[in-house]
This record gives C-alpha cells, structure tokens and sequence, in this order.
C-alpha cells in the first residue's frame, strides 16, 4: 500500500507541473503581482500620447505620405465627377447647346 500512495503523490505532483508549464504567458487567471501605482500610468499615458503626436506630425510631413495623401482625394474627386452617370448632366450641359448658331 505505501508503494501505491507514493505512485499517487507522484502522478498528482507532476500533473500539478504540468499543468504550470502548459499555461501560456501572460493568460493566467490570477492577477499580477507587478501593479504599478496609478500616479505613474498616468504620466506613461501623457508621455506614450506625446510620442504619437510627435510621430504622426512626422509622418504627416513626410514625401511619401504626402503623395499617397495626394493619390487618395485625385482617386476620390475622379470618383464624385463620374459617379453622376449619363443621365444627370452638370448645369452648363443643360443650359448650353453647341449645335445652336449663334451671330
């Protein structure tokens, strides 16, 4: 009977381990133990939205995005002229009649 008890501790031990080493990182149920005071968050999230201003005005300055910025509103604009189709016409075609002999 000992043999046995000690074969049952050891399947209940290293079902405990096992069940430690297949938990992925970061998923564990249990809270955390490294909570920084809500002070310093504060200051990260000032600072963290200060970098991204600081990097989105960079982008926005740059050549590549200003041409991509430049390609999207000629594709947009190219889109609204021809998306009235045949039958609504601009007013100067309604008003204006080319075949009309003027003097």
């Amino acid at each position: 009977e000992s043999d046995e008890e000690k074969e049952n501790e050891d399947v209940d031990s290293g079902s405990d381990s096992d069940a430690e080493e297949e938990e992925m990182p970061g998923m564990s149920l249990k809270p955390s133990a490294n909570k920084q005071p809500e002070e310093q968050n504060a200051m990260d999230v000032k600072e963290r939205k200060a970098i991204n201003r600081a990097a989105i005005k960079k982008l926005q300055s740059s050549k590549a995005f200003k041409a991509n910025e430049k390609f999207k509103s000629k594709k947009q604009s190219r889109e609204a002229r021809f998306s009235r189709g045949k039958k609504l016409q601009k007013k100067r075609d309604r008003r204006h009649n080319p075949k009309k002999i003027t003097k």
